[in-house]
């Protein structure tokens, strides 16, 4: 399945100027069948066209910065590649984060929220380096 068509990359280009703005909408998501992951992509850099930002539900919720290359690389325990929904209508990022947690971190607040964790790790897998965690 092509996780990017053309449609797709301009919707997500168009948004870069947004950076991490939680008003800007969740254009694209992308799932791995076999396993618990989603990606919710909101911008693409258009001189970059790696580079991707998003939310990622996987073992844990995070937030960052994804290289398309390796969403599209991704194999999984069946050796099956990701997918996109093709049902997905887009939906503000804020809609996604309901409870605001991803918003305080994105604006660097120095606290956690409440009932979460942060740890960096790093990994020749890791697509996203913050990881937030229920303590």
């Amino acid at each position: 399945m092509v996780l990017f068509t053309k449609e797709i990359e301009e919707k997500l280009q168009k948004q870069y100027s947004q950076g991490d703005s939680f008003e800007q909408d969740v254009i694209v998501k992308i799932f791995d069948r076999c396993s618990q992951w989603t990606w919710y992509l909101m911008n693409q850099d258009p001189e970059n066209q790696d580079y991707l930002w998003g939310i990622v539900k996987g073992f844990e919720i995070e937030m960052g910065s994804v290289s398309k290359k390796e969403l599209e690389s991704i194999q999984g325990k069946m050796k099956l590649g990701l997918e996109r929904d093709l049902y997905f209508k887009p939906l503000k990022a804020k809609e996604e984060d309901r409870n605001g947690n991803y918003r305080k971190m994105a604006r660097g607040k120095k606290t956690m929220p409440k009932g979460c964790g942060m740890v960096f790790f790093p990994t020749s897998q890791s697509l996203f380096h913050q990881v937030f965690f229920p303590i």
